[in-house]
């Protein structure tokens, strides 16, 4: 057990052989009575399907077990978030906003912070500006990193001009016009919903 574990981390960290990697890993996963070799292997095929090799439907099968697993695992809120969105990198939103939701219940963790934006971001994938706008202003409530707020401001303005909303819009992109990292975009924006508040009022 111990060799195919470190095997496998060789192939997966040193060699970035991640499907050698998985391998060993899974050599782990069938032949240990162990569950805590069990669930560590588990949770290292896990972040290789779902990190390195972007394979979420793979990731997703493995983050379910990960999520059933009895006892209740330590890792538990972040197998169910990355449970979730391996079904939002698969575009399926509305099975991403369905086991989203529940997580954002906890209050604590990293998880259900970012849960807020991932819902966002499935309402605005699925072009319904104003739910993705509230779970927006729901996360911005809650975070404190500078850029990943000016981040969701910006997308926050886009769903307002997607819906029309032209002096929302305006004033959001205006608000951080001097900390978004392209300001010659912001400055398109701002000049484009300009010219359309004017012609709208012609």
């Amino acid at each position: 057990i111990k060799v195919n574990d470190q095997l496998g981390e060789i192939y997966s960290v040193y060699l970035s052989n991640y499907v050698k990697g998985i391998e060993h890993y899974n050599r782990i996963v069938n032949n240990s009575n162990e569950p805590s070799w069990q669930v560590r292997s588990l949770d290292k095929i896990g972040k290789i399907y779902f990190e390195n090799l972007k394979d979420y439907k793979k990731s997703q099968d493995i983050y379910l077990k990960l999520v059933n697993f009895v006892p209740v695992l330590q890792n538990q809120d972040l197998y169910k978030f990355r449970y979730a969105l391996s079904f939002f990198h698969q575009k399926k939103y509305n099975e991403a906003i369905k086991y989203l939701n529940p997580i954002t219940k906890n209050s604590s963790s990293e998880s259900s912070l970012l849960s807020y934006y991932y819902i966002g971001l499935s309402y605005f994938y699925k072009r319904n500006w104003p739910r993705a706008n509230e779970n927006w202003f729901e996360y911005l409530k809650r975070e404190t990193r500078k850029d990943r707020i000016v981040k969701t401001k910006f997308l926050i303005a886009n769903a307002y001009e997607s819906s029309e909303k032209l002096k929302e819009a305006y004033n959001i992109y205006y608000s951080i016009l001097g900390e978004y990292p392209n300001p010659d975009v912001i400055q398109s924006r701002l000049n484009s919903l300009y010219k359309r508040r004017v012609s709208r009022k012609r």
